[in-house]
């Protein structure tokens, strides 16, 4: 997929067949996000979580991250950026649904006086099922999380995902 020259990584991407000619785009808006990403020689890539000093994920950043994401200015060009995914249409109503906590879990039924026997997260079991949980906290979805952070363009994640020195 590339090579180090002069400890500097160069992408050299084979595709398996030819592009069509509307793949052409996508290929080199691909390849012009993937250029950003810091590949270093010797050094073991590690997740860093940027709204924190210490680059580890809290519970406590995370909720402050998604405070300031809702202010208004933010909230304009962060609902800007999902529309403009290149995702379904589901998927991005679903990321506006969860950004804006309007998902159907248990902590949301229960406020809306729906009654619930078990309100526990029925993955893990741990925790009340909320947004919070299911989404920053459950052990079972957290690597997900993370994946799912790829399908944003890389220039609109640098606060939460870096490259280590």
């Amino acid at each position: 997929m590339g090579n180090f020259s002069q400890d500097n990584w160069r992408w050299d991407l084979q595709w398996r067949r030819n592009l069509f000619d509307h793949e052409h785009d996508l290929a080199v808006s691909f390849m012009e996000d993937i250029t950003s990403i810091c590949i270093q020689r010797n050094v073991k890539d590690i997740m860093m979580w940027k709204a924190e000093p210490n680059g580890v994920y809290s519970t406590k950043s995370a909720y402050s991250l998604m405070l300031k994401l809702n202010d208004s200015g933010s909230q304009d060009r962060f609902s800007k950026l999902i529309w403009n995914l290149n995702i379904p249409p589901r998927a991005a109503v679903f990321i506006w649904r969860l950004l804006k906590d309007r998902l159907p879990t248990k902590g949301n039924l229960l406020r809306r006086h729906v009654n619930i026997q078990d309100v526990g997260c029925p993955l893990c079991g741990q925790g009340q099922e909320e947004v919070g949980h299911l989404f920053f906290n459950c052990k079972r979805t957290i690597n997900m999380w993370w994946e799912s952070m790829g399908w944003i363009k890389a220039e609109s994640f640098d606060f939460l995902v870096g490259c280590s020195n």
